[in-house]
C-alpha cells in the first residue's frame, strides 16, 4: 500500500512545496511524488535519499518533474527528501522527510552497552590508567576532575571494542579524583557509568638529571666548545685542566633546559684537556659526567724554509742543474734567465723532501744565466734564495748536413735542398768548376730545412755545388761537392694531395703511388710534396723532398706519409706531390683513398701539360672536385666552362692558379654555385699554359672514382670500352664528347666476348661540342636479345653471369623475370667525321656501394704495363683484352715482383674482333691460394688491342681502375 507523508517547508527560493509520496514499487524502487514548488522561478528538483535520516549521501537531479523512481536500492531503511532549485542553481533547503524499508529490515537496536569492572591502576604523582569492560562493541572515553562536576575528559576513542583503557596525565600529586566512563554501540545507544574516585601519589623528586651526548668540537689552538644533553631540565657548567683534577670551570649557566653548550678559551696550544660537565635540576638533584679528553690544535707555522748548499752543476752548451737543502720538507722549483728578471721557471715539483734538484734545459750557448730557488713548507711558507749565476758552455760544433737533393732541374736553374741537426742559415756555392764561383743570398733565417733555387744556368752544362750553414755561434758547416746537369729531368709527373676528411664519411684521407722502371739501367726518383700555395712542405719529422733509386725492372709502391713522414697528413692543404725522374721509361699511376680502404679509386699520370682539355664525367647526386696542379715558376690563369649536352655553355668562371701552385674546388659549390648537378654537362677549360689536371667524382657517401681531363686536342674518331655489363650487381654509363666544333652522328655497338653483335646499333646526333650520356641499362637490348640473354642464363648457368666481372664467383639464382637486363661485353663507339673522347664509369646498381671510372681508349696498344696487383682474399684484379682487329692476336702477360723479378706468365690467343675477361687467378692459375699485393703485369700483343684492368673487394665494397701505360 501507498505511504502518503505530507509536509509545508519553506525554502530559501521563497518556495513551499511537499514530498507527498513514497510507493515501494518492487524490492530495490522506491517511487517519489510531491506537490510542485509555490515559488516562482524554480527549474527542477532534486531527490536526497539515504540510510540516515538527514544524512543522506546520494542525490539525484531529475529536472521539472514532481515525481522520480529510485531503483537498485539494496536492502534496508531508506530516507527521502527533495529540494528545488532555479536557473541560477539556487537551492531551497530539504522538504520533509519520508523513509520506507527496502527488502527485510534489521529491528532497530535501542538497548546500550552494559558498563562494568571499571577500575583505576597505574596511580601515579602525575597520571593513572582507566579500564572498563562493555557487553558489546563501543566507544571508549574517561570523565574526570577534582569534583564531581568532572570538567575534564579523554579524546573519544572510536574504535569499537567491549575492552577499554584511557590513560590521565598532567594530575596534580596527592589529590583526589573523580571519573566517570562513557561507551556508546553501533547504533548509537549511549551508556555512562556511575561516579569513582582514585588519589595520586605524593611523589619527591631525588633522581639527578641523566647527562648524554657529552663532546668537546670547534677546537682550536687555545679554546673548544662543550656540549651535551640531560633528560630533564637543568643547569649547566664545565670543570677542565690539564689533569683529571681538573682546577678550571665555566661560569655557572642557571637557565634550566635539556641542551648545553659552555665555550672554553683561553687554552695552550698543542696541550691535552680534561674535562667533565655538571647540571642540577630545579629540585636541587646534581649529575656530572665521567672524564673526558681533547688536544688543542698546534700552534700556526709562520716560518719558512731555510734553504742551503745552493749549487749548478752538469753544465752543458745548453743546460745545467741546480740542486739545494732545504731544513724541513718541502717544495722545489728554479727561476732562471739572462737577467736578474728572470722569465723562466721550471715546473713545480711538490714532492714534499729536504734534498732539490731541477734540470734547465733550452738554454743558449755560451750564456750567462741568473737563478734563484724556492721551496713551501706544508704549512704554505715561500723560501726564496738570493741571485746566483753559472755560464753554459760555448758552441764550437758547427751542423750537421745531411740529405742533400737536387731538384726541379730545367735548363736554367735548379732547386737544392738539405737538412741541419740544428737550426742555421742557408746557403749555396756553384759554378761550373770546383772552384764555384758563384753564392746565392745568404739567407738567414735559423731553420733546420733549407732550400735555395740556383738560376741563370746553362743547359748541358755540369755545375758543381756545396751547401753551407752557420749556427748561431757561427760556427760554419760546408758540404762535400755535389753535382748536376742542367736540364730538364727525363720525366716529371704529379699527383694531388688532399685535406684529411676530403671525402664525404672518412677520417682519414691518403695518396699511394706506384712506379715502375721499364728502362734497362737504375733511375733516381725524387718525391716534393707542396702545399696549395706552391711552398713545399716542411715540419717536425717530414723529410721533404725524398730520393729513391729504382732499378731496372723494380715497382716503388708507397703511400705519402711513407714517402715524407706521418705528419705530412697535417700540412696537405689540398697540395700536390711532383716525382721527378731521370729516366723517360718509368711508368705508374697513382691512388686516392681513406683510412679503411673502402673509398678508392686511381688515375694515370697526365703525360704532359695540357692548355684545353675536358672532363667528360659528372656526378649529378654526388660531389665533383676538379684538381689543378700548376708545376711552372709562372701564374696560369684557367676559364672553366660548365657545358650543356648540346655543346653550349651554361656558365664559366676565370681563376688564377699561381706558381707550383694548386687549385682543388667543388664544381658546383665553389666554381659555380647555385647551379644544380646534371650528369648531361662535362667541364671544358682552357689555360694560359699547361697546368695537370684531375677529377674525383664521389656519388653520395659511397666510393671514389678519380680521373685525369683528357686533351681537346687529341680524341679519335673510333674509341672503345673492354668493359661493358649490366647485370642484378653492377651497371656501366657512358659518357661521349664532342671534340669539334661541327655536329655528326655517333655509333654505339655492345660486342659479346665471342665478337658477336649484342642488340642493334644505335646511331645518335652529337651536336658541336656536345655531350652524350647513356645510362640506360638496356640500352643495347631488343626483345630478341632479351630472350637470347635469359636462354644463354639457362644454357650457361647462373654461375657464369655472376661471375662475369673480374671473379665475382659467388653463385646466384636468376629468374627470367631478372635477367632480362643482363649485359655483357665490349663497346665500339664510332663518330662520323668527328673526333670523340669519353669515359666508362662502373658502379653498383643501385649507385650506392662502389664506383670507379676509366677513359675510353682512342689508342690501341701492343705493349703496356698495369703498374699495381692485388690478389687475395680480400682483394682481386681483373684484365679485360678487346681485340678489334681483323686477325687472331697473341698477347702474352707477365707477373712480377715489386723488385721486377718474374714470378709467372701465359699467352692468350684471342680471335679477332673477341673479348677475354678474367681475374688474375684465372689467368695465372698458380695464384690461387697465395697472398699477393703488390707487384704489376706487363703486356705484349703481337696485334694493336685495347685493354683494362681493375682492382677490388670480392664483398663488392670498393672497386678501383689500374689505367695501363704504354711502354
Amino acid at each position: 500500500m501507498p505511504q502518503y507523508i505530507r509536509f509545508h517547508r519553506s525554502i530559501i527560493l521563497g518556495m513551499c512545496f511537499l514530498l507527498c509520496t513514497c510507493l515501494e514499487v518492487f524490492a530495490g524502487d522506491v517511487s517519489l511524488a510531491w506537490n510542485p514548488s509555490v515559488s516562482e522561478g524554480v527549474v527542477g528538483y532534486k531527490v536526497y535519499y539515504g540510510n540516515s535520516s538527514r544524512s543522506y549521501g546520494s542525490s539525484q537531479t531529475v529536472g521539472n518533474q514532481t515525481s522520480y523512481t529510485v531503483a537498485g536500492l539494496s536492502d534496508g531503511t531508506y530516507y527521502f527528501s527533495v529540494t528545488a532549485f532555479d536557473a541560477a542553481g539556487n537551492e531551497s533547503g530539504f522538504s520533509n522527510e519520508v523513509s520506507t524499508a527496502v527488502g527485510a529490515i534489521t529491528p532497530t537496536d535501542t538497548t546500550p552497552p552494559i558498563i562494568s569492572s571499571v577500575a583505576s591502576s597505574g596511580i601515579t604523582a602525575s597520571g593513572a590508567t582507566i579500564s572498563w569492560t562493555t557487553n558489546e562493541a563501543s566507544t571508549s572515553r574517561v570523565e574526570y576532575g577534582t569534583t564531581t562536576g568532572y570538567g575534564s575528559m579523554t579524546n573519544l576513542n572510536t574504535s569499537m571494542q567491549t575492552s577499554h583503557a584511557q590513560a590521565l596525565s598532567g594530575l596534580t600529586a596527592g589529590t583526589l579524583y573523580h571519573y566517570r566512563v562513557t561507551s556508546t554501540d553501533e547504533a548509537g545507544n549511549l551508556a555512562v557509568s556511575g561516579d569513582y574516585t582514585f588519589t595520586t601519589s605524593e611523589v619527591f623528586d631525588t633522581t639527578p638529571p641523566v647527562i648524554s651526548a657529552v663532546a668537546a668540537s670547534g677546537i682550536t689552538e687555545n679554546g673548544a666548545t662543550i656540549s651535551w644533553t640531560t633528560n630533564e631540565a637543568s643547569t649547566g657548567r664545565v670543570e677542565y685542566g690539564t689533569t683529571a683534577g681538573y682546577g678550571s670551570t665555566t661560569n655557572l649557566n642557571t637557565a634550566m633546559q635539556t641542551s648545553h653548550v659552555q665555550a672554553l678559551s683561553g687554552l695552550t696550544g698543542g696541550t691535552l684537556y680534561h674535562f667533565r660537565v655538571l647540571s642540577m635540576d630545579e629540585e636541587g638533584n646534581l649529575a656530572e659526567s665521567g672524564d673526558y679528553t681533547f688536544t688543542t690544535s698546534h700552534p700556526v707555522d709562520t716560518t719558512p724554509p731555510e734553504i742551503s748548499s745552493v749549487t749548478a752543476s752538469g753544465i752543458t752548451l745548453n743546460g745545467a742543474t741546480i740542486s739545494w737543502t732545504t731544513n724541513e720538507a718541502s717544495t722545489s722549483q728554479v727561476e732562471y734567465g739572462t737577467t736578474t728578471e728572470y722569465g723562466g721557471t721550471t715546473s713545480l715539483n711538490t714532492s714534499m723532501q729536504t734534498s732539490h734538484a731541477q734540470t734547465l734545459s733550452g738554454l743558449s750557448m755560451d750564456r750567462l744565466y741568473h737563478y734563484r730557488v724556492r721551496s713551501r713548507d706544508a704549512a704554505g711558507n715561500l723560501a726564496v734564495s738570493a741571485d746566483f749565476t753559472f755560464r753554459t758552455q760555448p758552441d764550437t760544433t758547427p751542423p750537421t748536413i745531411g740529405s742533400v737533393i737536387v731538384s726541379g732541374i730545367t735548363g736554367t736553374e735548379a732547386t737544392i735542398t738539405w737538412t741541419t741537426n740544428e737550426a742555421s742559415d742557408t746557403q749555396v756555392e756553384y759554378g761550373t768548376t770546383t772552384e764555384y764561383g758563384s753564392t746565392t743570398i745568404l739567407d738567414a733565417a735559423m731553420q733546420t730545412s733549407h732550400a735555395q733555387v740556383l738560376s741563370g744556368l746553362t743547359m748541358g752544362e755540369l755545375y758543381h755545388f756545396r751547401v753551407m750553414s752557420s749556427d748561431e755561434e757561427e760556427n760554419l758547416a760546408v758540404s762535400e761537392d755535389y753535382s748536376f746537369t742542367a736540364m730538364p729531368p727525363a720525366s716529371t709527373m704529379t699527383a694531388p694531395l688532399f685535406t684529411t676528411g676530403q671525402i664525404s664519411g672518412s677520417s682519414e684521407l691518403y695518396v699511394g703511388t706506384a712506379i715502375t722502371n721499364m728502362d734497362a739501367g737504375a733511375a733516381t726518383i725524387i718525391f716534393t710534396a707542396f702545399d696549395r700555395e706552391g711552398n713545399r712542405i716542411v715540419g717536425e719529422e717530414i723529410t721533404n723532398p725524398v730520393e729513391y733509386q729504382l732499378n731496372p725492372g723494380a715497382q716503388l709502391p708507397l703511400i705519402d706519409v711513407q714517402i715524407f713522414g706521418d705528419n705530412l697528413s697535417q700540412f696537405h692543404s689540398n697540395g700536390w706531390v711532383r716525382m721527378e725522374s731521370t729516366s723517360d721509361q718509368v711508368r705508374g699511376f697513382f691512388l686516392t683513398f681513406d683510412g679503411r680502404t673502402r673509398r678508392m679509386d686511381g688515375a694515370g699520370f697526365v703525360a704532359e701539360p695540357l692548355s684545353d682539355f675536358i672532363f667528360t664525367d659528372i656526378e649529378a647526386d654526388g660531389a665533383n672536385k676538379i684538381v689543378l696542379i700548376n708545376n711552372n715558376p709562372e701564374n696560369a690563369s684557367v676559364t672553366i666552362d660548365l657545358v650543356r649536352a648540346n655543346g653550349t655553355t651554361r656558365d664559366s668562371v676565370t681563376e688564377t692558379i699561381g706558381s707550383y701552385e694548386s687549385m682543388a674546388a667543388n664544381i658546383y659549390d665553389d666554381l659555380f654555385d647555385g647551379r644544380t648537378p646534371d650528369a648531361t654537362d662535362y667541364v671544358r677549360v682552357s689555360a694560359t699554359h699547361g697546368v695537370e689536371p684531375f677529377l674525383m667524382l664521389q656519388q653520395g657517401t659511397g666510393d671514389i672514382s678519380f680521373i685525369p681531363a683528357q686533351n681537346t686536342s687529341e680524341g679519335a674518331p673510333i674509341v672503345y670500352s673492354p668493359q661493358y655489363l649490366f647485370n642484378r650487381t653492377y651497371r656501366t654509363s657512358l659518357s661521349v664528347v664532342n671534340l669539334d666544333s661541327s655536329a655528326g652522328s655517333v655509333r654505339f655497338q655492345l660486342f659479346g666476348e665471342d665478337g658477336v653483335q649484342i642488340g642493334e646499333t644505335e646511331e645518335m646526333l652529337l651536336e658541336p661540342n656536345g655531350k652524350l650520356y647513356v645510362d640506360d641499362p638496356e640500352f643495347f637490348l631488343t626483345p630478341a636479345v632479351i630472350e637470347e640473354q635469359v636462354a644463354s642464363v639457362v644454357r650457361e648457368g647462373a654461375n657464369r653471369i655472376a661471375g662475369i666481372l673480374f671473379g665475382d664467383s659467388e653463385e646466384r639464382e636468376y629468374s627470367s623475370e631478372t635477367s632480362t637486363s643482363l649485359t655483357d661485353g665490349y663497346v665500339k663507339v664510332t663518330g662520323d667525321g668527328i673526333r670523340i673522347a669519353g669515359n666508362v664509369t662502373f658502379r653498383d646498381r643501385n649507385r650506392e656501394t662502389f664506383v670507379s671510372t676509366l677513359p675510353l681508349i682512342s689508342e690501341l696498344q701492343q705493349s703496356l704495363v698495369f703498374s699495381h696487383v692485388a690478389s687475395d682474399d680480400q682483394y682481386f684484379t681483373g684484365i679485360a683484352l678487346v681485340n678489334p682487329g681483323s686477325s687472331t692476336a697473341t698477347v702474352t702477360l707477365n707477373l712480377y715482383t715489386v723488385e721486377g723479378n718474374p714470378v709467372t706468365g701465359t699467352t692468350l690467343s684471342i680471335p679477332a674482333r673477341q673479348r677475354e675477361c678474367r681475374p688474375l687467378t684465372e689467368i695465372f692459375p698458380s695464384l690461387q691460394g697465395v697472398d699477393l699485393t703488390n707487384g704489376y703485369i706487363r703486356l705484349s700483343s703481337d696485334v694493336p688491342v685495347a685493354a683494362y684492368s681493375m682492382f677490388g673487394t670480392h664483398d663488392l665494397s670498393m672497386l678501383s681502375a689500374i689505367p695501363g701505360t704504354a711502354e
